[in-house]
């Protein structure tokens, strides 16, 4: 059965997402492979299990502990080559922008929440939401971010308007 397991690293909100193996979503900052470790023997999921890492962007804290984290478990790193060209030199975008291919948070950023309204970190808050409308009608039902806990998408529509 699929799970989706939330787990805190700082200020981050990694995922695993188990089934058949596992999945990494977001690796958090660098120096985290221990709380990793112990995180995985509380869930009873093997090092192993985990198959691939997929950092959601380039930012320290997204990406960071990609390279521990891929040595512990062996597993692939899957993540945008340009973020990916940065992560082998160990060079990580913070706070000026997301990535540098992106065009939701470039240059000055609006306020940054942790929880479920807007405004959130994001340059182009109308791109933001036109986003959102899109996962919405893909038909997501709840929201996993990078900072803060999983909602239903209903807490997030109500902005949408």
């Amino acid at each position: 059965m699929l799970q989706i397991i939330p787990f805190q690293i700082g200020i981050n909100t990694c995922y695993i997402i188990k089934d058949k193996g596992a999945v990494l979503v977001d690796a958090g900052y660098c120096g985290c492979a221990k709380s990793f470790a112990r995180l995985l023997e509380l869930h009873e999921i093997k090092q192993d299990e985990i198959r691939l890492i997929i950092p959601t962007h380039g930012d320290f804290d997204h990406a960071g502990g990609a390279k521990e984290l891929k040595e512990l478990t062996g597993a692939k790193i899957v993540m945008h080559q340009k973020d990916n060209d940065n992560l082998e030199q160990g060079i990580f975008h913070w706070p000026t922008g997301v990535t540098p291919w992106g065009k939701i948070s470039r240059g000055m950023m609006l306020p940054f929440v942790l929880k479920p309204k807007l405004p959130i970190y994001a340059m182009d808050l109308e791109l933001l939401k036109e986003s959102w409308v899109k996962v919405i009608n893909m038909g997501a039902e709840n929201i996993c971010p990078g900072h803060g806990k999983p909602f239903p998408v209903e807490k997030i529509t109500r902005y949408l308007i």
